[in-house]
């Protein structure tokens, strides 16, 4: 059972939140413009340096506290990324531009093709290549022996 002093100065902990997102660290209580909130400092890790992470208590789904050596091994074993938001490198956005460049010649090449005369028109029965001279021009209309089937 936690003590007064380590509630005080924090505990070590597993924190689960909403959107199944697990952080182990060390558990403090903060304060962020007059709200409580709770701040993990997570452990580095063989996969990331050590960090700070900061959370509103209504995003919180259940807290463990455990012993620093099962919230270490915790934060090995998960290995959060701190920062979880889409961030391309410079060479990413490079390609990204590039690839964009050439999409956007390949949509002006074919918009430049349907522009040109000669091109079937849709619903065109003399040049629209999916309708069979006239033949389904009326509404189709069901047989009362169709239901027997």
């Amino acid at each position: 059972m936690e003590t007064q002093a380590e509630t005080e100065t924090g505990q070590w902990a597993i924190l689960e939140l909403m959107g199944r997102k697990v952080v182990a660290g060390y558990l403090t209580k903060d304060d962020w413009q007059g709200h409580a909130m709770l701040r993990i400092d997570v452990p580095a890790t063989s996969a990331f340096a050590a960090f700070t992470q900061v959370y509103g208590p209504q995003t919180v789904y259940c807290i463990t506290y455990v012993s620093e050596e099962v919230a270490r091994i915790t934060a090995e074993h998960n290995r959060v990324n701190p920062v979880s938001v889409y961030v391309p490198d410079l060479q990413d956005m490079k390609r990204v531009r590039r690839e964009n460049d050439e999409l956007r010649d390949a949509l002006r090449q074919m918009r430049e093709r349907l522009d040109k005369p000669g091109l079937p028109s849709p619903g065109d029965p003399d040049t629209d290549p999916t309708r069979l001279d006239g033949e389904y021009d009326e509404p189709f209309e069901r047989d009362e022996d169709d239901d027997d089937e």
